[in-house]
C-alpha cells in the first residue's frame, strides 16, 4: 500500500516546486504590498493544488487502516507536536 501513494506524493510536491520557481524568478523585483499579495496567492494556490493531489491517496490509505490505527492517526493529527 505504501507504494501506491508514492506517485501521489510526487504529484503533491510538484505544485510547490513550480511555485518556488515562480517566486524565485520574481525575487529580484521590489516587494511592494501588491507584489507580496501576489506571492502569497501563488503560495496558497500551490498548497491547495498539493492537497488536491494528495487527498485521494490519503483517503485510500486511511480506509485501509484498522479502526485502532485510524484512532491513533486521528489523535496524532488532533494534537500535533
Amino acid at each position: 500500500m505504501a507504494r501506491a501513494g508514492a506517485p501521489a506524493a510526487g504529484e503533491g510536491v510538484e505544485p510547490i516546486r513550480r511555485a518556488c520557481a515562480t517566486l524565485q524568478d520574481q525575487a529580484s523585483k521590489p516587494l511592494t504590498v501588491p507584489a507580496r499579495l501576489d506571492a502569497l496567492e501563488v503560495q496558497l494556490a500551490a498548497a491547495l493544488d498539493s492537497v488536491h493531489a494528495l487527498a485521494p491517496a490519503a483517503g485510500q490509505l486511511y480506509q485501509a487502516l484498522l479502526p485502532e490505527q485510524r484512532q491513533t492517526l486521528d489523535r496524532m493529527l488532533k494534537h500535533p507536536r
